[in-house]
This record gives C-alpha cells, structure tokens and sequence, in this order.
C-alpha cells in the first residue's frame, strides 16, 4: 500500500506550506516561521520534488506526550516527515485534520531532520 502523502515541485514548497499549515490549524506567523526553518532545509537538498506527509496528532501524542499545566483549550501538534525525490511520483492525498483554535491554546511544529 501506498503511503498518504504529498508530492510537492521545489518551486511549490512556500505555498504549498500556506495551504496545508492553514488546513492544520496555524496562524500566519506560525506559518512564517515553519516556512523560514523548513524550506531552506528542504531546498538544501536540491531534488526537484518532496515526499511530505504530516503525522497525525494521534502518533505524535504517542510518540511524545506532552503535559501543560493548566492544561491548554486547544493543542495544535504539527510534525512532518519528508523525502527529496528525483522524479514526480503519483500518490494518494493525506487527508488533513483541521484544528480550531478555542480558548488558551498550544501550538508545537516541527519536522525530521534529514
């Protein structure tokens, strides 16, 4: 089976990041600041397409609980994983969870490092 993913153009990566970091529940400064860490990181490997999934908060939770006190209204969690490749490759579409925001809330994003 085909992992659910995203397959993004190098050219693409900023906007691509708007969209999808939007569906996930950031703000625009949040996404400005994902934007200025990752897209440097991703093009530094100069491959023509990125293999981008994002986990979901279920796995992250899992992963690496995470305990605030008090405890927030809202916890947006954010951890992506990703592939340079050399050539475009059809896949399936991840389907997003879409966070709203209430109240107090978390935001925590990051990626793995490559």
């Amino acid at each position: 089976m085909t992992r659910k993913c995203f397959v993004v153009y190098y050219v693409d990566l900023e906007t691509f990041f708007d969209m999808r970091l939007g569906e996930l529940g950031l703000n625009t400064k949040e996404i400005a600041d994902f934007k200025e860490f990752w897209v440097v990181k991703l093009r530094a490997k100069n491959k023509p397409f990125y293999f981008i999934t994002f986990l979901s908060k279920k796995f992250i939770d899992r992963l690496a609980p995470l305990n605030i006190d008090p405890k927030p209204d809202t916890i947006i969690r954010v951890m992506m994983d990703w592939k340079g490749l050399t050539e475009y490759k059809s896949v399936p579409a991840q389907e997003l969870e879409t966070s709203e925001r209430k109240g107090f809330t978390v935001v925590e994003w990051g990626g793995m490092l490559k």
